[in-house]
């Protein structure tokens, strides 16, 4: 897998393109299982007795964010609503 510093260098845009793409495929594929990986590392942490802090620290993420995480709760995800319905009564 190609690290973003080289595909930056490169100087044939057809062959950057297909870096990129094959680059952002590999993230997006590995995203949902580092979350369920990290949630697991934090629980087992926390199971071993380290608090919130220290698995902030071991992560570099807020305390506020790991006691999130080892709670189950999510974040950054917003929901959808439906635009409201604007009609005009003139």
């Amino acid at each position: 897998m190609r690290r973003v510093e080289e595909i930056e260098q490169m100087t044939d845009l057809d062959m950057q393109t297909t870096a990129v793409v094959e680059l952002l495929r590999v993230v997006q594929e590995a995203e949902p299982k580092l979350t369920e990986l990290r949630e697991r590392i934090v629980h087992a942490r926390r199971a071993r007795g380290e608090s919130h802090a220290e698995v902030a620290t071991a992560f570099r993420i807020s305390r506020g964010r790991a006691q999130q995480i080892a709670e189950g709760r999510q974040t950054g995800r917003r929901s959808v609503r439906p635009a409201p319905d604007v009609t005009d009564e003139a």
